[in-house]
Parts: C-alpha cells; structure tokens; sequence
C-alpha cells in the first residue's frame, strides 16, 4: 500500500517556523496582549511538537539500529536543554542582583532542578518567580524521565505503545475533572503540574505512533491530511479559546486542543490540507521563520526574564508597546549569543550520543526540544 506522504524522518521545515509561531503567541501574551492572545496555545503546541519530535527521534534510532539507547538519550536531553537554561539561570540572576532584585533561592533551585510547576502551585503558592517560565519545561521533563522506560518496552509493538499513550491521556483528563469537580486542583494547578498537563505531549506521541502502523497510516492519508481535517482542526482550537467556562478551560480545553492539533500536524509533517495546507507550510518554512524558530528555546527562556529587566529599570514609566519592543529585542539578541554560542557547541557533543545513520541524523535529534 502507497500513501501520500513520507515516512523517512526527514527535515521539515514548516515545523521550525511552527515554534516560532508557538512562541510569538506566548510572548505576546505575556507582554499585554494576553486578553487578545492565547498564550497558552503556544505553549500546548510547544508540547505537542516536543512528544511528537522525541517519538520520532526514536523510532528513527530503533529502525536504524535495531534498538534504543535510554543513557543516549539522557545525555542528549541534558546537552539540548541544559546548557541554555544554566545560562538563563546564572545570567538571569546576575542582572536582577544588579538591580537589587536577586531571585530567592528556592526559585533559583526550582528551577534548576524542573520543579518549578509544583513549586509555584505547592511548595511556595502563588509566589512570584523571575523564572516561573520555566514550569513548562519541568512538565515536559518529567513526562522524558519515564517515557524512554515505556518506549523500550513496547515500541516493536507500537499498537500497544499507542493505547497505552491514549489510556495516559485519558487519566490526565480524569485528574483535572476530578480535581476541579472535589476541588483538590484549581486552574493554576491543571494548567502547569505535570500529571494534569502530560496529555499534551502524548497527543503527539500518539501521532508519530500512527505512522508506525498500517491502520495509523490508512488514517493519516485518507482522514487527518484531508484539507477539511485541516479546517475542522483550526475551528476547534478556535472554540477552544472562545469558551470562557472556568471548568471547561481547566478540564476539557487541553484534551480538545490535542484533538484539534491533530490534522493540523498531519498537514505540516506529511504534506496534507491540498492548497490550504501547502500555503501554511509555505509561511511556516520561510527562511525568517525557520530562523526565529531555531531560536525559540532560548527565546523562551529569556522573554520573562527581559521583560522584567525592561519594565523595572529600563522604562518603567513608557508604554506598554515600547516595552515590550525593547523586551523583545533585547530577548532576540541574547537568545541568539545563547544559540550560537552556548547551544551550537553542545549540540556538537550531542552527536557522540547518536546514531551515525542518515535516517538518525534527521532535523528531530538537532530540533527536538
């Protein structure tokens, strides 16, 4: 059986232009604009690319060599992830003593050790962080600490790793319902600890799972890169922000945005959505585009950050705008020193933790984040 679409973990770009989309939303948001911007759909998307990037990180490293490195991969997460976040950390930290604004220790180690969502939502509730920003990261560390573990065990059989992927999604759902029905959880806590928010990355977990099946590739060429898969995907993400209902947007919101996410990948990995979808992946793999989304990472990192530095002794008394065009200047060049010259190098060493084969060495080693 044919499909029209490729399977060989190739480079796609539109998918480097997608983070820089994912993270225009949430700086945005976090500069003013959240009452018009849905922020938080940056970051569900930044998940949903990270589960669906690393699963097929993977499955590459399992066709190529006939097996799985759980070590290589730590050591690869630690090389793509730490290096950037030490420099946030230490050099976040300086900036703000140099302002008479040091960072707590607790903060600092939060979030240098991935505990920052618990730490905000239990540890220390409510408190604010200079680098809160980075709960999101502990989510999606939390979830590569175990996933490798269940990857191993099943993936030669990966109809069993894609139900277990949905029964693990449905238990996400469960929690939130459950906490925000009993009232053990409240919005800030389904929104950023990891057993609530895990479902996002297993949406794409369960994607890349697809192609690895031969009902999943049936259900990629002839459903999710349908041009009105595509559509329908767009208005769901659509009616998931409109909705205001507090219970809804504490519950069912991530499950239908991971749903919605769905056919949209589908049209930006594999080429589906016909016209509709080539014109999306045309924007999202202009080389400007492409290059904003190579820096995304520290981008993230750094917006907060910036943004703080900015409005407290910088131009406390400007607008709102200047603010924030300062903010993101200043965010872009260090996210780009810090791309170049802190990341570049320690993605070289990552390499000595790949597999030397063309089909390893794929845009999802060096743009997993």
């Amino acid at each position: 059986m044919k499909y029209s679409f490729r399977n060989d973990f190739s480079y796609i770009p539109a998918l480097d232009g997608l983070r820089a989309a994912a993270v225009a939303l949430v700086i945005l948001a976090h500069y003013g604009l959240g009452h018009i911007v849905p922020g938080g759909r940056g970051v569900t998307v930044f998940f949903f690319l990270s589960g669906f990037l690393i699963s097929r990180l993977m499955f590459a490293e399992l066709t190529a060599t006939g097996a799985v490195s759980i070590r290589n991969f730590y050591a690869r997460r630690f090389l793509r992830l730490y290096p950037a976040l030490l420099f946030l950390i230490a050099g976040g930290s300086l900036a703000l003593w140099l302002l008479d604004q040091p960072p707590a220790l607790k903060h600092v180690l939060a979030g240098l050790f991935y505990f920052e969502n618990y730490n905000h939502n239990i540890l220390n509730k409510n408190e604010n962080s200079p680098f809160h920003i980075l709960w999101s990261l502990a989510v999606e560390e939390h979830f590569y600490l175990v996933f490798p573990l269940l990857f191993v065990a099943v993936a030669r059989r990966p109809g069993w790793l894609l139900t277990i992927c949905g029964g693990l999604a449905f238990l996400s759902l469960g929690l939130r319902l459950h906490g925000m029905t009993h009232g053990w959880a409240d919005e800030n806590y389904t929104y950023e600890a990891s057993e609530m928010r895990m479902e996002s990355i297993l949406y794409g977990v369960m994607l890349a799972t697809l192609v690895q099946l031969e009902s999943g590739r049936k259900l990629i060429a002839r459903v999710l890169m349908h041009w009105a898969a595509f559509c329908a995907g767009v208005a769901l993400l659509g009616v998931s922000v409109l909705l205001r209902d507090d219970f809804f947007r504490s519950t069912i919101r991530y499950t239908v945005q991971g749903i919605a996410l769905m056919p949209i990948f589908a049209a930006l990995a594999f080429g589906g959505a016909a016209h509709l979808g080539a014109l999306v992946r045309g924007v999202l793999a202009h080389r400007a585009t492409v290059a904003m989304g190579r820096i995304s990472y520290p981008l993230y990192l750094w917006h907060n950050t910036c943004h703080l530095i900015v409005v407290t002794a910088v131009l406390p008394q400007a607008g709102r705008l200047a603010q924030g065009m300062l903010a993101f200047g200043l965010s872009a060049g260090i996210a780009s020193f810090s791309y170049l010259l802190i990341e570049r190098p320690a993605l070289t060493l990552k390499k000595r933790f790949t597999p030397h084969t063309a089909k390893a060495r794929s845009s999802v080693e060096t743009a997993a984040a």
